[in-house]
């Protein structure tokens, strides 16, 4: 088998007033290309998120991001970079990772840390066992993970971040 190219994956966006950092484990093809969170179509995570806050998503990307930072909602990955055949986690190999545990523990106004999907909560937990706030898996975004519905999913979301942020 061939190697492949490493990626590098998206800068964290958060700031001093985010409280909760969704982390998800590495961009896929279409958000490397555009340099952008949860780019591929398919990939339910923005309705899902906007709904979970209980507002409309902004058409730009400029604009999402505006918008969950003024929710108090950061975003990034645990894979920092890695190796990839495709689009799926599965194929992921040689990762390096972000150092979330360092992030966490120096940037105490997050309050808590909620994963998308199997793989960034597997990852997570395995690198950092107690980080000293909630750490929470949710269904994955992703249409790869089509054995729960859309609405099942968004009604986890809700209630993950209507207890998150509503606990402060």
């Amino acid at each position: 088998m061939a190697a492949h190219k490493r990626l590098k994956g998206l800068a964290p966006v958060f700031d001093e007033k985010t409280r909760i950092l969704v982390l998800g484990s590495f961009p896929g093809p279409v958000s490397l290309k555009k340099r952008q969170y949860y780019a591929y179509p398919r990939n339910q995570f923005w309705d899902i998120i906007f709904g979970a806050i209980g507002a409309e998503a902004p058409r730009s990307y400029r604009d999402r991001l505006a918008a969950l930072k003024k929710s108090r909602i950061g975003l990034w990955d645990v894979i920092y970079s890695c190796r990839r055949a495709s689009a799926s986690d599965g194929n992921i190999t040689d990762p390096v990772f972000n150092d979330i545990g360092f992030l966490v523990k120096n940037c105490h106004y997050i309050r808590a840390v909620f994963c998308n999907g199997n793989k960034s909560y597997s990852v997570f937990r395995a690198r950092y066992k107690d980080i000293g706030i909630p750490v929470k898996y949710l269904p994955s975004t992703s249409p790869a993970h089509a054995g729960m519905s859309l609405s099942m999913k968004a009604r986890l979301w809700k209630k993950a971040f209507n207890r998150a942020l509503n606990t402060e």
